[in-house]
């Protein structure tokens, strides 16, 4: 199951509800909800939050049908970029891109595809950086079973930092390195 897959499993009362407390949003910061602008944004929000939270309704591994091919015992690189989730903190976007390196194990590849979409699905989910980076590599680490596997997170920019607070840019890294012996959260 992807996220563009998923169907609304929501009720008409949770729906509407949900609309209901985006109108309270609204009028809180000082707005009309019945100003014409702002007629349908509940609905367009609850939609919004129903496809950039999808990864709560994708289990880790359940659906997700992985091949694996004969190809190389080399090392695999790829970058992800354009990956966003947003912070469980301030519930606003963060955003950058992913790089996975890993060495196979028994001559054995995944699907290229394969990777970024289980990225996504990840990242469709309230989230920390450093969290969404080590459930990235543990789950392609048990799917794959690889001999090593390497999972960095380059941050261009959390807007819970730029927008608010300390109003600041700034860029951050997470980096995991599962193998053999276990999850390692360095450099080496």
């Amino acid at each position: 199951m992807r996220i563009a897959e998923i169907k609304n499993k929501k009720t008409k009362e949770e729906q509407d509800k949900f609309e209901e407390c985006i109108k309270y949003l609204i009028s809180y910061i000082g707005d009309d909800p019945n100003r014409s602008g702002l007629l349908e944004t509940p609905k367009r929000v609850r939609k919004m939050y129903e496809e950039i939270f999808a990864g709560y309704e994708i289990t880790k591994t359940k659906n997700f049908d992985i091949k694996m091919f004969e190809e190389c015992d080399g090392l695999v690189k790829l970058k992800i970029k354009n990956v966003y989730s947003c912070c469980e903190h301030h519930m606003l976007p963060f955003f950058g891109e992913v790089l996975i390196t890993y060495r196979s194990k028994n001559k054995k590849v995944i699907g290229l595809s394969k990777i970024p979409r289980l990225v996504h699905d990840i990242s469709h989910k309230l989230q920390l950086q450093e969290r969404m980076t080590e459930e990235i590599a543990q789950t392609l680490f048990d799917l794959m079973n690889p001999e090593w596997i390497e999972v960095l997170f380059k941050c261009e920019k959390h807007l819970c930092v730029s927008m608010r607070g300390a109003k600041s840019e700034m860029e951050t890294e997470s980096f995991v390195r599962i193998d053999k012996d276990g999850v390692h959260h360095k450099y080496e």
